[in-house]
């Protein structure tokens, strides 16, 4: 997308080919040191490829170091929230239950199952019971 292929890619291509001569030729110890090059080229090139990419894109925003993805203020999550600073939390739309929340849900689910057992209960009440817990 950059148009600019980092060079640590063409060195680990090279690398990989070196490794793969050693390994036709019956010499998998020599093999090794240059699978490791090729890995850690590999890894060079993504994080200049990441660099390139948020430098067209946007440039290195406030807060931000090259190679080390973040959150800019006011940027969203992957679900489109909007986020607070670079801490990664959110805006506050999402709210965590308390554990007397949870306990009060639990008891509330308890009690309608305890009802919908009852064959004594009018058809139609226990239906809209039924239609309650579907999802549970």
């Amino acid at each position: 997308m950059t148009g600019e292929i980092p060079r640590q890619f063409g060195r680990a291509e090279g690398a990989m080919r070196r490794s793969t001569d050693s390994l036709r030729s019956d010499q998998p110890g020599a093999a090794v040191p240059a699978q490791t090059e090729a890995l850690d080229q590999l890894r060079e090139g993504a994080r200049a490829a990441t660099e390139q990419l948020m430098q067209q894109f946007g440039g290195m925003q406030a807060g931000m170091q090259p190679g080390r993805p973040g959150m800019q203020f006011g940027q969203q999550d992957p679900f489109g929230r909007r986020m607070e600073g670079s801490q990664g939390t959110t805006q506050g739309d999402v709210e965590i239950p308390s554990e007397s929340d949870i306990q009060r849900a639990r008891r509330i689910l308890e009690e309608l199952r305890r009802r919908a057992g009852e064959r004594e209960r009018p058809p139609v009440e226990r239906d809209y019971i039924e239609r309650l817990l579907e999802p549970y």
